[in-house]
């Protein structure tokens, strides 16, 4: 405690960070984004007076010299090397798919693979950050503690040729089940994204007979997010060596296509909801045929084991259940809205050491958390509030844009704070 940690290039063009304690691990891993850039700086900030002196060791350092992310300018390209046949994700007018597409995340893993997935809701709606992608993107037992989850990765306006941004992630998950017979992974995050991220948990379908048309929606070659669309009914089919009959066939985009870097997007159906994740197949922007998706159904509870199937996580009380809507976590009835009308303060805001908390009508111990605009739980504290009040120093914190979340009584509170430097 009291430590913070910051990477950053020598121009500070990308600052990531701050880290704190907040940030560990029970792997010990902190994985983060790519820096552009031959160099890059790690700054360790140390609070006056620290008694416990900080471990810190750079494990591992990923080169990219040949551009393989694409971080670096190429001839000829948009930001990255997808094919021109991909419609833009921002340029989606439909809301059910637009707030799919606001569960789906690009994701780097052991700092050189590049995968798709998406956030998915489970039966209770309690916002367990779930996520599922392909298991041939978790190349080893450790792999899951280094994903990079990157939120929001898209241009900011249909047909915009200026670069969204890369710096919403999350960093680290818990493995939770994983079959390669089937190409199944589903990890969750290691903290729930914030509100500033805009995150949507996806709903899902057992159904064996998904209505079309489908569609997935996933960052090829790791590039901005993107939305393929095909109008055909989806098959059942067996796919390279996974176990028979497991994968949906999409015999042909009729919208865009998929590529290296999709693998692990999900598929979705007529009703909005997932049925699938991308393992692979021949489609591309010459020839969008055949592509091959680990169908929902078969991997709900084909193997036994808990580690191995979706079941007992995504519906632990009733695992007959057949479907499950998507869920906004933050615009759902165990979001209190009054934090955005006035009647949750924090005062002073901008601050630099004590505010006062209020909220009206409540008492008791609550929990306040504090995130960085980069998604990065900054840290936590067990406050008392009595009649709506609570007191809380945020002097330890550093210089910069939060949201302050409050919750008590079973439900939350969510406001931004700035904090300012002490003069």
């Amino acid at each position: 405690r009291g430590a913070s940690l910051f990477i950053y290039n020598p121009e500070q063009s990308v600052v990531l960070g701050s880290f704190t304690e907040a940030n560990n691990l029970p792997s010990g891993l902190l994985a983060t984004s790519p820096v552009p850039g031959e160099e890059l700086i790690v700054e360790l900030r140390l609070a006056a007076g620290l008694r416990e002196e900080p471990e810190l060791k750079i494990g591992a350092i990923n080169h990219d010299y040949l551009n393989v992310l694409k971080y670096l300018p190429v001839e000829g390209s948009r930001f990255g090397l997808s094919g021109a046949c991909h419609p833009e994700m921002s340029c989606e007018s439909d809301e059910m798919r637009i707030a799919n597409g606001q569960a789906v995340c690009r994701i780097i893993i052991d700092g050189t693979e590049l995968c798709s997935g998406t956030m998915v809701n489970n039966s209770r709606n309690d916002g367990r950050p779930y996520f599922m992608t392909a298991s041939h993107c978790l190349k080893n037992e450790f792999s899951h503690n280094t994903v990079i989850f990157t939120f929001n990765y898209q241009v900011p306006d249909c047909d915009s040729n200026i670069e969204g941004s890369f710096l919403e992630t999350i960093s680290g998950s818990e493995l939770r089940a994983k079959a390669g017979e089937l190409d199944l992974a589903l990890v969750e995050m290691s903290s729930i994204p914030p509100a500033a991220y805009r995150p949507y948990w996806a709903g899902w379908s057992r159904s064996t007979t998904p209505a079309a048309p489908v569609y997935t929606i996933h960052h090829p070659q790791g590039d901005v997010k993107k939305i393929s669309v095909s109008n055909n009914t989806v098959t059942p089919s067996s796919f390279y060596s996974f176990t028979s009959n497991s994968h949906w066939h999409v015999d042909r985009w009729h919208e865009g296509a998929t590529e290296s870097g999709s693998s692990g997007a999900g598929l979705f159906d007529a009703n909005n909801r997932l049925i699938g994740t991308l393992s692979g197949g021949s489609a591309s922007c010459t020839n969008p045929v055949n592509d091959y998706f680990m169908r929902f159904n078969k991997a709900w509870s084909y193997f036994s084991a808990a580690n191995k199937q979706l079941a007992i996580w995504l519906s632990p009380d009733d695992q007959s259940l057949q479907a499950v809507d998507g869920f906004d976590y933050y615009n759902s009835s165990t979001l209190d809205t009054s934090a955005y009308s006035g009647e949750f303060k924090l005062l002073p805001n901008p601050a630099s050491g004590l505010i006062e908390i209020y909220i009206p009508n409540v008492s008791g111990e609550g929990r306040v958390s504090l995130y960085s605009v980069s998604g990065h739980k900054a840290g936590h504290v067990q406050l008392s509030f009595v009649n709506g009040k609570a007191v809380m120093n945020v002097s330890a914190f550093m210089p910069g844009f939060y949201l302050l979340k409050a919750e008590i009584g079973g439900r939350q509170y969510v406001e931004k704070i700035v904090i300012k430097s002490e003069l």
